[in-house]
């Protein structure tokens, strides 16, 4: 009997002793999964959607700098970005942690937009929209670059 307890007391100071596992922060989670939902599905000619991913990531840094508002208040301003028009953020993040480039999100949400030639993506773009549609405000002689089914303007505003 003392053996028993001896076995369940230890295992009871095991199990305590174990580390949590880590916690992400929720901004950084709703900016993780806005990339995701917006350009996650983007496979680039390396095979994956880091890239396509990164020019949103350039895309809402800018906006914040322009406008001087925070990273998540920005892509949480109404109409801002698709994904989140008919999706709570909640539900958003949810979504998005079950597609296989979270991971990756996270990583490039963790710091600001760099890249080994020291330009960016977009060349500064603060906005773009899907191939697919054509908003009023897209001024072709603002265009920076196309990226994926993306395209990119610097609006200068």
């Amino acid at each position: 009997m003392k053996k028993i307890a001896a076995i369940i007391i230890s295992g009871t100071i095991l199990t305590r002793a174990e580390p949590k596992p880590p916690t992400t922060d929720p901004a950084r989670s709703l900016l993780a999964a806005v990339l995701v939902l917006e350009a996650g599905g983007e496979i680039d000619s390396s095979g994956n959607s880091r890239r396509a991913m990164s020019a949103v990531w350039e895309v809402i840094w800018r906006r914040a700098e322009l406008r001087r508002k925070s990273l998540v208040g920005v892509v949480t301003r109404r109409k801002q970005f698709s994904c989140l028009n008919s999706r709570e953020p909640g539900r958003a993040i949810a979504t998005a942690q079950r597609h296989p480039m979270w991971r990756h999100a996270l990583g490039i949400v963790s710091a600001p937009p760099l890249h080994p030639n020291g330009k960016l993506l977009t060349l500064g773009a603060e906005h773009y929209h899907a191939n697919s549609v054509s908003p009023y405000w897209a001024d072709e002689k603002k265009k920076t670059v196309t990226i994926g089914n993306h395209t990119f303007y610097k609006l200068g505003y």
